[in-house]
């Protein structure tokens, strides 16, 4: 139910911004910036008490958690209030395309353009490696009974040009055609933003646990540094906590994935609990084109 309320409050945001751009405001930079600035839950009449958490207005209860810790993170209470508002409310063949057109542009921002173009049809070819096939098909097929529920993934390993970020697009794709929130990204574009954003990295790992699905492509390949072990540690255990699902693709080998390096024992581990292994070793997708 919670997770209705969030969805109609992201549509009436995505039908003001579409209402804007008809003023000449730049729509694209607004976005960019109500993404990591304002919460989206905040309405007329909140407020903040004196430990800076945000206040209903109406029943004068929190509406978000006491911020992280480690990050700083916080996330959303949803109240019955509100409930009781949305089911009043009846989303419109018009907003809901523009909901799922915003949502796709998200998930598939910057260097994963191409990958918003890819469907589960297509890897119907002599080349698919049929098990790793089955396995997305049926992590696609109960999403909503299982891995979204529980919070299960898939750690999609093998050796270079297997099709591994082109499987994790296609499920992607398929659950924004759901209206399920996706977000393909990785460490390297992670950081980027977390430098660029204002709250930097709290604010980046609280707009990550506020999808259903996080793909992180490439895992692992990032130079090993304190920072880039950090980072990683923390999205991972954020994502854990909050019982999102997450997609991994990764070259790591199985003897890594088996037994990690002691600086990277808690991130794979986490991953391990709640993702199925899905190795993919079959044909080499780019010397077959």
């Amino acid at each position: 139910e919670g997770r209705r309320v969030v969805t109609a409050m992201q549509g009436f945001a995505d039908a003001l911004l579409r209402a804007a751009g008809s003023w000449g405001v730049d729509v694209e930079a607004a976005r960019r910036e109500a993404e990591f600035s304002e919460p989206f839950y905040a309405e007329r009449g909140d407020f903040r008490d004196g430990g800076g958490v945000l206040v209903c207005g109406i029943c004068g209860r929190p509406k978000e958690t006491v911020p992280d810790e480690a990050t700083g993170a916080v996330f959303p209470i949803v109240h019955e209030h509100q409930l009781a508002s949305l089911a009043r409310h009846e989303e419109s063949d018009e907003e809901r395309a523009g909901r799922l057109d915003a949502n796709r542009r998200l998930c598939f921002a910057g260097e994963f353009a191409e990958e918003g173009r890819r469907d589960l049809l297509s890897l119907c070819a002599p080349d698919t490696d049929e098990a790793a096939f089955d396995s997305v098909s049926r992590f696609i097929r109960t999403f909503r009974a299982e891995s979204r529920r529980e919070g299960r993934g898939l750690i999609l390993h093998g050796p270079s040009s297997r099709g591994k970020t082109f499987l994790a697009g296609c499920i992607c794709n398929a659950l924004l055609d759901d209206g399920w929130r996706c977000l393909m990204t990785s460490i390297r574009q992670l950081r980027a933003r977390a430098e660029q954003t204002y709250g930097g990295e709290g604010k980046v790992v609280e707009s990550l646990c506020r999808m259903d699905l996080v793909v992180l492509d490439d895992l692992f390949r990032e130079r090993d540094t304190p920072w880039v072990r950090e980072l990683t540690y923390t999205v991972t255990d954020a994502l854990y906590k909050m019982r999102v699902p997450v997609v991994v693709t990764t070259n790591a080998t199985e003897q890594f994935l088996r037994r990690p390096d002691a600086t990277w024992t808690a991130v794979v581990e986490r991953l391990k609990e709640r993702c199925e292994r899905v190795k993919m070793d079959g044909a080499n997708r780019r010397q077959m084109r």
